[in-house]
């Protein structure tokens, strides 16, 4: 935990950082909600601390759609992992599917900024690649999103291996890993309290070379975690 000397500067840090994550700039809202997170794991701290309250969960619908997307299956498990969420689907009254997370509140909103800026970037690449046909193009789609993550579960297990360095400032592996196995605790208990739900399946593709150029793709996208040794 925070010294008491420190816990105040720290503390309004942190909601000033939160409070930039509803910036309109979607870029900007996602790095101030990962930054905030950041801190959050440094000091082993959850918004329970600095709301003055519990530790607070909430879901949130990510997408809805009409017809399940297969990259996008691919590529919500990966932020969901990073998270440290849940993420399942439901059925709405209106007949449309929705894709939720549910985790800790800090969680949630750092999932589902990344989330948003992730499709962007991707729908960019798509451009980018020149590929014609629906099918060509879903591939490459699948290619960034299971390339992306891949180096996600990278990202935690460089965190437990090494810690994380924020500002020049380090957290040990020891309390980075004693944070993560507490957040995966509670994803269990949430997972045992939602019971029987549908998760997301695994993407396919069809064509091969879209695929391949969309895993290269993958790892031109930047993550906005700043790790020790990555």
């Amino acid at each position: 935990m925070i010294s008491a000397e420190k816990d105040l500067i720290i503390i309004n840090k942190i909601k000033k950082l939160l409070a930039l994550s509803h910036s309109p700039n979607e870029n900007e809202a996602m790095v101030a909600a990962q930054k905030a997170n950041e801190l959050l794991i440094k000091h082993n701290l959850s918004l329970g601390d600095i709301c003055g309250k519990d530790v607070i969960f909430s879901k949130e619908i990510i997408y809805t759609y009409k017809r399940a997307c297969s990259w996008k299956n691919q590529l919500i498990a990966g932020v969901a992992y990073l998270n440290f969420c849940i993420a399942y689907e439901v059925r709405l009254n209106n007949g449309l599917g929705a894709a939720i997370f549910y985790g800790r509140e800090a969680n949630v909103i750092t999932g589902k900024l990344q989330w948003d800026y992730l499709v962007d970037v991707i729908e960019g690449l798509v451009v980018k690649s020149r590929f014609t046909g629906l099918s060509a193009k879903n591939a490459f789609r699948t290619g960034c999103a299971v390339r992306i993550a891949n180096r996600m579960q990278d990202i935690l297990k460089a965190q437990q291996k090494s810690g994380i360095c924020f500002e020049g400032d380090s957290t040990s592996a020891l309390v980075v890993q004693s944070l993560h196995r507490k957040m995966e605790d509670e994803k269990q208990q949430l997972m045992e309290e939602l019971g029987d739900v549908p998760s997301k399946k695994p993407g396919k593709y069809s064509d091969r070379y879209a695929f391949s150029e969309g895993l290269l793709a993958g790892d031109s996208v930047g993550l906005s975690k700043q790790l020790v040794g990555v």
